[in-house]
């Protein structure tokens, strides 16, 4: 028993469990309480092995830092002295990023001071009294209805037939009956007590010696949670039962949000409510008339802006990104003056093994030391600090929304009468009482988003409980001491299980603490008593006139437009730019001067370069592959980014903004348009997306740095095996539509320190967001290698040596050497391409309009192969159906795994070009070259079914980014140029008028008839949109376009398309709707004789899901012998990666075998028992695991 002290009168603060740590890494300085998040901590009882551990980590990145710079600094030499010269370069050596010289020759950093003079005029002049305010809020009201308008936009009465919402309440119907609102409350009210009540036991210590009075309250604080426990175990086994029993609603709120045609009433509803609300609100002449003023200044800021050109831009985009990045010790002069250091006085932080070694690197790097040594450029720094940062985003904000106007706002006098005018083009007055089903609506689609968080593993909750309360069994309760003996006997086992059901609980915390089931419940119940009125409302003529407003307010767009953006602007200046930001702003302006200046000495860099580059050494050391600078810089860039996100979420980063959401919620709320409203409370949804990709990734990150034993690491090849499984680690990227709500909110917000918080956390997001956190585009897998072939190019320079005198003589020979070979090879070749040509042995084609390495039919020798009578097709289906549950799944886990196992060559004869790198979506996602288009470069395969029809697979257009190259145009140019008559796109689409969204396919057509996009030499216009009829229905899951493509080059030649829109189908998932939607549009499309263009992001998953329904099913009716096994190999050799997870394939082969039965008539019985057998595995489960050495089932 522990000797126990009586206890004094001040009470001790109880410490944190112990973390005990084998040879892990420490990435923070020890620290006396444990982190809310972030990494473990060795917890070794003595200081100085803490301090040694952070000793080593700071050394292991000083390190890792060194070898990046390195090579940084050799490829930088290289590029300057062998290929792009000193003009293009001269952004990386001051840490600017990728800008030229005529970027910094065009900046006009002399009109800053200006610039500062006409800001200060501006805010001086402008009237930002709250009376103006009315005025504005009207501006954004009217703005808000047009751009609110657009999804349902029409130039005739409006026309939703309820039928497209018959489904939707069917299901809410469905839902209603089976939920049960007692049994979520019951066990999430349980659990969030013990959750709160584990937070006070995990900071208990069990020490040696200990004050009575804590011994008390450790026993009781276990004993707590042990009732709590016990108490809970029942509700928690009740609402497993209970959420498994609505899996046919987990992916509802993607099926209702994913529908356009679902929310359209809705919208023209709330769009109705704000005209109803405004249409006799008259602004007074005097608010018009000082708003009419603040325009006029704002113009005349604008005039002057303009006359800066993009100034701003660059320092927004490269003066504040790059210089204060966390990698930006890696890259530019700074980052090659403490090379020069490291390696003079360090030997490169211990790399470098002898003298003669240090003097050859010198000798080596001595162009681009000398000329950092020599070069005023050299002493520039662009790094400033996070509030200076901040003021001048926000000034680049409101300089970005002044250019956006297109028009002078000071000369319109008419816009209130105009809108005023349009408002009540209308008379319709909508029910009082009908907006409530809005909001009943709304709530219930936040509610299912709230229930998506309930899908939790309760296997595992259910026997962390019953493991915790089995160990927590005391013998005597009342007996203190026995029972803080016997809590101290297991405390270590029990520590290591508190921490598991910690986290299993931290599901929970994060749904939000006003949720309740019982309000769930109630909003369902008025969903479903508000549809008749709903269902009165659409069949109301007034109502259906509601279009008039629209189409009016649409026809003043362009001014109204305009004036939105101003009197926003008005409340930006308000909200963002005050004294103290008034002064860090221009002493930040006055910091620019003198840089620019010495800009134009640069050229002297490159001279001083040259003249050292006689040396042998440097020649050698510019052979450097550069692609091995670029793996290395990333991974340690990558390193580092996580570091700051660790950083800035123990900063309480994440706590600010959970703390925030409600906040900004309820700012959303008093927006007055219904769509805007709804269009920002789904973006700041995300919320919980962004905190679960963080936690995610940190919690990646700590366990797989904590296995890692850096005291073992010698040389730079075994630094670059450090980063072996860096290349799982999870995406953490801050979504930026958080962002674009708290630039649009901040303004709006009346509270001054509720809205100084909000600018804080934008300041936090924005530092976040600054840093690439999207992992999975680079291909990590290489770092350890790249890192092994720099050590070896590294050994190979210090190790060549020529006898001296001996230079001269042996580079005179060589050239004569390589001369005399460069002609025999010529010679060669020209003779070999000759033969290859002549015997049709490379890809081009003997005719006169001949194309390069065309399309290979990859299935040429089964076009002599005749059909299957209808007797063996019957067979054919039995045979494919037969199976067990268990057979079926291990057979769609073997194909899986064949495509993760496939051979993937990207290579092919010459002149075959393969693709750009920069026009990939995923450079994961390699290009079959055997099946790819030559004629217009674009990531797509095309290939041929049995009976004849043509599909060409493809990954959605890209618009331009640091990583990818814009591909709209390529992707329109192949529609036109091979004459497509059908087109299917799969996932949603974006709007060109919202910002874009990386993660879905660029704007490349106008939601709703009549709108039009221009994009470079191309209009796209569409002329019809409608829900497709899918047997005498109109389906809402997809939606069926006609679009006219226009290209000015040829003669203004056009096309004219169908588009099929499958908009609720998801990239990696099974569609929503079955399969006889699937069927019918693929009987439309294939009486096509041309090709069918399908495409989703990737062009892979869902893309090849369904174009395979038709290509394997028709590939086994015409092969007795062929397997499902047989045809899928088929499918998958036409494009790689093609699938993304078991459960597609399954989908898929049920699917075939509906094709079939359809095709030919069959019975559908065979069918229907095997998509009872994919439902099995793919809801129930039925007890088969989820993954399968790293085969994803879904």
């Amino acid at each position: 028993m522990y000797p126990i002290i009586s206890a004094p009168t001040t009470t001790i603060k109880p410490k944190p469990y112990p973390h005990t740590t084998t040879n892990a890494i420490s990435t923070s300085p020890p620290r006396t309480n444990p982190p809310d998040r972030g990494f473990k901590y060795n917890d070794l009882n003595d200081d100085e092995s803490d301090l040694t551990t952070e000793s080593n980590f700071l050394i292991f990145l000083t390190k890792i830092s060194s070898i990046a710079r390195l090579a940084n600094t050799i490829k930088l030499q290289s590029d300057i002295m062998n290929h792009s010269g000193i003009d293009n370069t001269i952004g990386e050596l001051l840490n600017l990023g990728p800008s030229n010289a005529s970027d910094l020759r065009k900046l006009k950093i002399s009109g800053l001071n200006k610039f500062m003079d006409v800001l200060k005029t501006t805010i001086q002049s402008i009237d930002m009294n709250n009376y103006v305010k009315d005025g504005e809020r009207y501006i954004s009201v009217c703005e808000g209805i047009r751009v609110g308008a657009k999804p349902i936009r029409s130039n005739s009465p409006y026309s939703f037939p309820f039928s497209f919402r018959a489904e939707f309440y069917k299901k809410v119907e469905g839902f209603l009956y089976k939920f049960n609102d007692s049994v979520i409350d019951n066990a999430l009210g349980k659990l969030r007590s013990i959750s709160t009540t584990l937070q006070t036991v995990q900071t208990y210590s069990l020490d040696e010696l200990v004050f009575e009075n804590e011994v008390i309250e450790v026993v009781r604080g276990f004993q707590n949670l042990s009732n709590e426990m016990e108490d809970a175990k029942n509700d928690v086994i009740q609402l497993k039962e209970h959420i498994a029993s609505l899996s046919d609603y987990q992916y509802f709120k993607d099926e209702y949000e994913r529908n356009p045609e679902l929310e359209k009433p809705m919208i023209l509803i709330g769009l109705a409510e704000t005209c109803r609300d405004f249409r006799r609100v008259k602004i007074p002449s005097s608010v018009q008339r000082v708003l009419k003023r603040n325009f006029g200044i704002l113009d005349d800021m604008k005039e002057f802006v303009k006359s800066l050109g993009s100034v701003f831009d660059f320092i927004e985009t490269n003066m504040i990104k790059y210089p204060n990045a966390p990698s930006a010790d890696l890259k530019g002069f700074g980052a090659i003056s403490q090379l020069s250091s490291e390696i003079d006085d360090h030997s490169l932080n211990g790399l470098l093994k002898n003298q003669t070694n240090i003097e050859k690197l010198m000798d080596g790097l001595s162009p681009i030391f000398t000329a950092q040594k020599t070069s005023k450029l050299a002493n520039i720094s662009f790094s400033t600090n996070q509030k200076t940062r901040d003021v001048v985003s926000n000034i680049y904000s409101i300089v970005r929304d002044l250019n956006e106007i297109s028009s002078k706002v000071g000369n319109q006098d008419s816009i209130f009468n105009d809108y005023r005018h349009c408002l009540n083009t209308s008379e319709y007055f909508l029910d009082g009482d009908l907006p409530n089903a809005l909001v009943h609506e709304a709530d219930m689609c936040d509610n299912l988003y709230i229930l998506s968080m309930f899908w939790i593993d309760y296997q595992k909750l259910t026997t962390e409980l019953t493991n915790i309360t089995s160990l927590i069994t005391l013998k005597d309760p009342n007996d203190i001491l026995v029972s803080y003996t016997e809590i101290s006997k297991v405390h270590v086992q029990l520590k290591s299980i508190l921490n598991e059901l910690q986290k299993s609980l931290d599901n929970f915390k994060k749904i939000p603490i006003y949720f309740t089931a019982k309000s769930f419940y109630y909003d369902i119940q008025k969903v479903l008593r508000f549809k008749d009125s709903i269902r009165g409302e659409l069949e109301n003529e007034g109502f259906s006139n509601e279009y008039m407003v629209h189409n009016c307010l649409e026809k003043i767009g362009s001014r109204s437009r305009d004036v939105f953006l101003a009197s926003r602007l008005i409340r930006k200046l308000a909200a963002y730019v005050g004294s103290e930001q008034f002064i860090l702003l221009k002493t930040y302006f006055d910091s620019l001067k003198n840089p620019v200046k010495l800009f134009k000495a640069y050229k002297s860099i490159g001279n001083k370069m040259m003249k050292k580059s006689e040396k042998k050494k440097v020649h050698e050391l510019n052979k450097i592959d550069w692609s091995l600078a670029t793996t290395i810089d990333r991974a340690v860039t990558g390193f580092k980014n996580v570091l700051e996100v660790k950083k800035l979420v123990e900063l309480k980063m994440l706590e600010r903004l959970l703390r925030n959401k409600l906040s900004v919620r309820n700012e959303i709320v008093k927006i007055r348009v219904w769509s805007i409203y709804r269009k920002l409370h789904k973006k700041w949804r995300k919320v919980y997306d962004v905190i679960a990709r963080i936690e995610m990734g940190l919690e990646f990150f700590e366990n797989w740095i904590q296995k890692k034993d850096i005291s073992t690491l010698r040389n730079i090849s075994e630094y670059g095996s450090f980063f072996t499984g860096f290349e799982k680690m999870p995406d953490m990227w801050i979504d930026d539509s958080l962002l674009e709500v708290l630039d649009y909110v901040i303004p709006l917000v009346e509270n001054g320190t509720l809205r100084n918080e909000l600018i804080i956390l934008k300041s936090k997001l924005n530092r976040m967001a600054s840093m690439d956190l999207k992992f999975s585009k680079y291909n990590y897998e290489k770092v350890p290698e790249a890192f092994g072939k720099f050590d070896k190019f590294l050994n190979e320079f210090f190790s060549e040596d020529l006898p001296i005198g001996s230079e001269e003589v042996t580079e005179d020979w060589t050239i004569y050497y390589m001369c005399l070979l460069l002609l025999i090879f010529i010679l060669i070749t020209g003779i070999v391409l000759f033969i290859l040509w002549y015997y049709k042995l490379l890809c081009f084609k003997q005719r006169k309009n001949r194309t390069l390495c065309s399309v290979v039919d990859m299935d040429a020798d089964d076009k002599t192969v005749n059909p299957l009578t209808e007797d063996l097709l019957v067979i054919m289906v039995v045979n494919a159906s037969m199976g067990a549950i268990q057979q079926k799944y291990e057979l769609w886990m073997e194909l899986m795994k064949m495509v993760v196992n496939e051979t993937r060559n990207e290579n092919r004869a010459f002149p075959y070009v393969q693709l750009a790198i920069r026009k990939n979506w995923d450079v994961k996602l390699p290009l079959n070259p055997w099946t790819a288009l030559q004629s217009i470069r674009i990531h797509a395969n095309t290939f041929m079914t049995r009976i004849g029809n043509i599909f060409t697979v493809t990954q959605g257009p890209m618009n331009a980014s640091d990583d990818h190259d814009d591909t709209r145009i390529d992707f329109l140019s192949l529609i036109v140029k091979d004459e497509v008559e059908y087109a299917v796109m799969i996932g949603q689409a974006q709007s060109e008028d919202d910002p874009k969204d990386p993660n879905l396919c660029a704007a490349y057509f106008s939601q709703g008839p009549g709108g039009s996009v221009k994009i470079g030499p191309f209009t796209v216009e569409t002329l019809d949109e409608a829900p497709f009829m899918c047997q005498g229905t109109a389906q809402i899951d997809v939606t069926l376009r006609t679009l006219k493509i226009t290209d000015k080059r040829k003669k203004k030649v056009s096309r004219t398309i169908k588009h099929f829109h499958m908009s609720t189908w998801n990239d990696e998932d099974i569609p929503p709707f079955g399969y006889e939607m699937c069927y019918q549009v693929m009987q439309t499309i294939i009486k096509s004789k041309k090709p069918i263009l399908v495409h989703n992001t990737k062009g892979v998953g869902s893309a090849m899901a369904f174009v395979g329904l038709e290509y394997t099913s028709r590939m086994m009716e015409y092969h007795e012998e062929y397997t499902y096994k047989d045809a899928f190999g088929k499918l998958i050799e036409k494009r790689y990666c093609s699938f993304q997870n078991a459960r597609q394939i399954g989908w898929m082969h049920v699917g075939s075998i509906f094709f079939t039965s359809r095709n030919h008539n069959l019975d559908m019985y065979m069918f229907n028992q095997m998509n009872n057998v994919f439902l099995e595995v793919d809801r129930a489960n039925s007890g088969v695991p989820k993954n399968e050495n790293g085969v994803k089932w879904c």
